[in-house]
């Protein structure tokens, strides 16, 4: 199963959502991108929180999001619902959940944790079956 994660930026939820996928399903393809991502390292206090789950996601580059991204993808995690929305006309079938939640781009670390285990809870809610 090939698995995009979209949000903004790609410097902290997407990354960190594809990282924890890819820990719970290791057998899984996965990627991120983001909508306005400018090819900036990931937020350091996204690297922090994934270190508490034993995952280095250091050094890891902001992508942009591509049609061909979207069009290799089975499904589709965004990160709100506003990407949802924004990504429905360059979709093709594809099965789309949204996690919403909120960006923690420049807050401290203790939000960044938060948000980490906010991902964790919402993905066990998702069948990817």
């Amino acid at each position: 199963m090939n698995i995009l994660f979209v949000c903004t930026g790609n410097t902290c939820r997407s990354p960190m959502i594809m990282a924890l996928v890819k820990k719970l399903h290791p057998s899984f393809e996965v990627d991120s991108a983001g909508i306005y991502a400018l090819c900036e390292e990931i937020s350091n206090n996204s690297v922090l929180a994934l270190a508490e789950e034993g995952i280095d996601l250091s050094g890891y580059i902001s992508k942009p999001l591509t049609q061909e991204m979207l069009d290799k993808a089975d499904v589709i995690i965004t990160a709100t619902q506003e990407h949802k929305a924004m990504l429905k006309n360059f979709l093709k079938g594809q099965r789309v959940f949204s996690l919403d939640c909120p960006d923690p781009f420049g807050q401290d670390l203790e939000t960044y944790i938060k948000t980490k285990n906010d991902i964790l809870a919402k993905l066990k809610e998702i069948s990817f079956d």
